[in-house]
Parts: C-alpha cells; structure tokens; sequence
C-alpha cells in the first residue's frame, strides 16, 4: 500500500489510475485535473488544462498513460490531447464529426495507434486512430451479440 501525498485535497471519485515507470496518475471522473505522483506517493504536480483556448479541454472523458504522455479525451469537444509529463501539450487531434456515439474510453497500443471505445444506444463501436486523427479502422458490437 502506497500512502498518497495529496495536501489536503480529497482524491474521491477515481476514474483512472495508472503506475508508468515509477508514476501514478490519478484522474477524478468528477474533475479535470490529473493527479501525478511519484513511485513513493509524493505528490509532483496536478494536470489542470481545463478551458477554450488551445491545447485545452472543456472535460476529461478518459486518459491513458503511454510513451512518456498523458492522452486525454474530452468526447464534449471532440478531441484528445497529448500531454507531456509536466502538463504542456504536444499535440491536440480532433476526431471525425461525424460519430455521433458516445466517447468512453482511450488507450494507446504499441503500434501508437490511438483506440476509443464507443456507445450509441445498447451498441459498442471500438474506433482505431493514428497520431494525427486519421481513422484507421472501425469495428462494431451489438448488445446481442455480447450475450452469451
């Protein structure tokens, strides 16, 4: 068990924590700010790019943790941002207008495609990226199908 350094702030409501290479990331699902701490819980700093201008999101949908980034999704705005460790972004992808689902969650595979799930209704969609938002791929999932 890791006792985290949080200076007094509640860390309630978790979404997302991740452990990458000696860090641990904490995301509020009721927030839009991503805790960082170090491997011993000491607390380094608080990611907070909450706004409209660029390189900033109106929420935090998701993130994921990979390659040194912090990804976020913000499915209000369409977009995901790429950040570096200490909060400056590298890039912001806008994703297709077009879907008209639901975003839920991202993650980052090993060939650095970036995936986001999906839902419209009882229907999941699983969605394939690259760096720069092109789409890659689609795959869909009935409810019906899931049921065994």
């Amino acid at each position: 068990m890791i006792q985290l350094e949080n200076n007094d702030k509640l860390l309630a409501y978790i979404r997302r924590i991740y452990c990458y290479e000696n860090n641990i990331f904490i995301l509020n699902k009721r927030s839009t700010v991503i805790s960082h701490f170090d491997h011993d819980g000491g607390f380094i700093k608080e990611v907070d790019r909450t706004g409209q201008g660029p390189g900033e999101y109106s929420m935090i949908w998701d993130m994921y943790v990979f390659n040194d980034h912090i990804y976020v999704l913000d499915g209000d705005i369409r977009k995901i941002f790429k950040y570096d460790f200490a909060g400056n972004c590298i890039k912001e992808i806008s994703i297709e207008e077009n879907l008209t689902n639901s975003l839920t969650e991202i993650l980052v595979n090993s060939d650095n495609e970036i995936i986001i799930t999906s839902r419209y209704n009882d229907d999941y969609y699983i969605h394939i990226f690259d760096q720069n938002g092109n789409k890659i791929k689609d795959f869909f999932q009935d409810k019906k199908s899931w049921l065994i």
